[in-house]
């Protein structure tokens, strides 16, 4: 009996020596790391790009002072390494008796660590396969790790504008991207 008392009590110190490691453990695996949104992964494509997506239903009644991301994703998309980091949408009137509308596309093309650019962006508002209307932004001198802006105006007729919007699928985005080296 006094060999079990003591084989306990040193079975019981034997635990006691490991429960300060059994504790730690059992803490650092209650750790749990969470990042904020992944990165999406990238989808890499030679000049010339073109991005088709749907026209975010802007209304005839949207205030001229406001702006609406045109698609949060565009970043995922480059072209010969060079991509459009932010787009946005505004509003603006056009005083022709109010008959055409101007949508302002606003955004910049991002160039990571490589070489120089020369970006041109052309932005066609479509209903189905008829062309509401047409913008350009040339020659975008986007430099190496520097983020270029740029802005364009898209005229629309109001009537055809609502009409596209008055059905399914709806106005359609249509951007090309065509990317030249301007390294020299």
């Amino acid at each position: 009996m006094h060999k079990t008392t003591w084989a306990k009590r040193l079975a019981a110190a034997a635990v006691l020596s490991l429960l300060p490691a059994l504790l730690a453990g059992a803490l650092y695996g209650q750790i749990e790391v969470k990042q904020g949104k992944p990165t999406p992964p990238s989808h890499k494509f030679h000049s010339p790009m073109i991005l088709t997506m749907p026209l975010p239903a802007v209304t005839i009644k949207l205030p001229p002072s406001n702006s609406i991301p045109v698609n949060e994703d565009i970043s995922t998309y480059t072209c010969d390494d060079v991509f459009i980091e932010s787009l946005s949408l505004q509003l603006k009137h056009i005083t022709f008796h109010r008959k055409e509308i101007g949508l302002e596309l606003s955004g910049n093309v991002v160039v990571p660590k490589s070489y120089d650019r020369l970006v041109d962006l052309t932005f066609t508002v479509k209903d189905g396969k008829a062309e509401l209307g047409t913008s350009t932004a040339q020659n975008l001198d986007a430099e190496e790790r520097k983020s270029t802006n740029f802005r364009t105006t898209v005229i629309v007729k109001r009537k055809d504008l609502e009409s596209a919007f008055s059905h399914k699928p709806g106005p359609e985005l249509e951007i090309k991207m065509v990317v030249q080296d301007n390294s020299w």
